[in-house]
């Protein structure tokens, strides 16, 4: 049970990642020209401060994809830690660059208000 509901936080984190980082490559690729392809993408992503903002959250992906790899069973603990960091990080405050960023890409785009809201339900409906 608890590793399903990882799971599907996983998910929808990932999925409201993919659209802010598309979003994200497009604003980018108009400021300064096209992306010249995945690997330019995956560099950028990694590398060029434009995207800092959003590395909070594929480290949040990739915290929970370590631990759902992990033989040990989840305890309700370890649920609740990640729902707190997940709410924690869709709730950042204007005041850093993660949350001004997050708050411009919701004012922005529907998609990703959309999916925010699917993953806030999915963390209410499993407290």
């Amino acid at each position: 049970m608890a590793a399903a509901r990882l799971r599907a936080w996983r998910t929808a984190l990932l999925a409201l990642h993919k659209t802010l980082v598309d979003n994200e490559l497009a604003r980018y690729a108009a400021a300064h020209g096209p992306v010249g392809g995945p690997h330019h993408a995956l560099k950028l992503l990694s590398d060029d401060p434009w995207f800092q903002w959003l590395r909070p959250m594929l480290v949040l992906v990739v915290q929970i994809d370590e631990r759902l790899a992990d033989d040990r069973s989840i305890t309700e603990a370890e649920v609740q830690a990640f729902r707190q960091e997940t709410r924690q990080l869709l709730q950042s405050s204007a005041e850093t660059p993660t949350g001004r960023e997050y708050q411009r890409s919701l004012q922005d785009l529907p998609a990703a208000v959309v999916q925010h809201g699917k993953l806030l339900e999915l963390l209410k409906s499993e407290s």
